[in-house]
């Protein structure tokens, strides 16, 4: 962005201008429109990818010539189109307009009138409004940050929930963003952002193996100590024991809580939590206390 627009959008910032919050809203539910396509594709994309690499695998050792059939579609995510999930009918892009595109269907596709799931409507709606509150609260880059990071984060936990996996571009961007947010020590120092990279990393690292020798079983998979690191990239070096204890907290509270009000669901000692939305919630919350 040129200088002169961004040092035009600080001005409006500070004077609480009526325009700058709604240019953010409006970026912001411009944002969470894409977010919307990243947590319905990205699932379908990673299980294509998983079943082209068996495939390749059974046909390189030549178990078999054409083992699987794979149902998913690759999409696009920056270029491709939005279809209807009912009838496969293209959107037409006046449909798509964040918020109002909603809102202008009443909650029903145009295609074939089967109805809309409203969480497409409320994401696009409340990360806009907690864009807006961000800004409020919050320093020009501060908030800006604390976007860019919400962003990331809802994506990276709903991608863990159905898959159980950490997309490696997701979390070094979120890494690098970090280091990029704090090169002017918007969090914290450039030098308490990188040494608590690599101490984050190892720190799981080293837990996991005693662990492991113990269980003979991960605790943990390796995408968890990548995020961490990602997440002290933007919260600093002295944050990482408040991070690890708050995302464990988040874990257990969330294990207890689904079973308590899930139908038969058991405890059970093996069972698995996706771990990425308790590490992003407690990073996020040591990021703006």
């Amino acid at each position: 962005m040129n200088n002169n627009y961004l040092e035009i959008l600080m001005q409006m910032h500070e004077s609480n201008s009526w325009i700058f919050y709604a240019i953010v809203f409006m970026f912001g539910s411009a944002m969470a429109t894409f977010l919307n396509v990243l947590l319905y594709r990205m699932p379908v994309i990673m299980e294509h990818d998983i079943v082209e690499n068996v495939k390749y695998y059974l046909k390189e050792k030549k178990i078999a010539h054409d083992p699987i059939e794979c149902g998913a579609d690759k999409y696009n995510t920056l270029m491709g189109r939005s279809y209807c999930t009912t009838c496969g009918t293209m959107i037409p892009f006046y449909y798509n307009i964040p918020v109002l595109g909603w809102l202008l269907l009443r909650g029903k596709s145009g295609c074939c009138k089967q109805p809309i799931p409203i969480r497409y409507f409320l994401v696009e709606f409340l990360f806009s409004a907690f864009a807006c509150a961000a800004f409020a609260m919050f320093g020009f880059y501060q908030a800006l940050g604390i976007v860019f990071f919400s962003y990331l984060a809802i994506a990276i936990s709903d991608i863990d929930i159905k898959t159980k996996m950490i997309p490696d571009e997701y979390t070094y961007l979120l890494l690098w963003l970090g280091v990029i947010f704090n090169y002017n020590g918007t969090y914290t120092s450039l030098e308490s952002s990188v040494s608590g990279v690599i101490v984050a990393y190892s720190f799981l690292y080293v837990i996991n193996y005693l662990y492991c020798c113990i269980r003979n079983t991960d605790g943990m998979g390796g995408g968890d100590f990548k995020l961490l690191a990602a997440i002290i990239a933007w919260t600093g070096l002295s944050s990482t024991l408040n991070v690890v204890a708050l995302s464990c907290l988040f874990g257990i509270l969330t294990f207890v809580f689904k079973g308590l009000i899930a139908k038969g669901y058991k405890l059970e000692k093996e069972a698995e939590i996706p771990f990425a939305p308790a590490l992003l919630l407690a990073g996020f919350t040591c990021l703006v206390i």
